[in-house]
């Protein structure tokens, strides 16, 4: 996220699927409570995946926490642009 806008570039409007992870860019806001310690969550309780040998779907509730600094991961969901 280096060299990244002071404005997110996703967030209020719709935002184009990644064609593959590299090509995925995540957005930043300022941590408003830097000089604090607290736990930022991120949940998927519904998380659906193929699995890459039996090809078989994959079911999980995936949870992503982190204590921010100066920069806090904006949540925004991407959102397939209509064709």
């Amino acid at each position: 996220m280096a060299g990244q806008p002071d404005r997110p570039r996703h967030l209020g409007q719709p935002s184009a699927i990644p064609a593959s992870p590299s090509e995925a860019e995540l957005d930043r806001v300022a941590n408003p409570h830097p000089d604090a310690d607290y736990v930022a969550r991120f949940t998927a309780p519904e998380f659906t995946t193929l699995c890459p040998i039996t090809a078989q779907p994959d079911f999980a509730h995936l949870v992503i926490d982190y204590v921010p600094a100066q920069w806090l991961v904006e949540s925004k969901v991407a959102q397939a642009l209509s064709q």
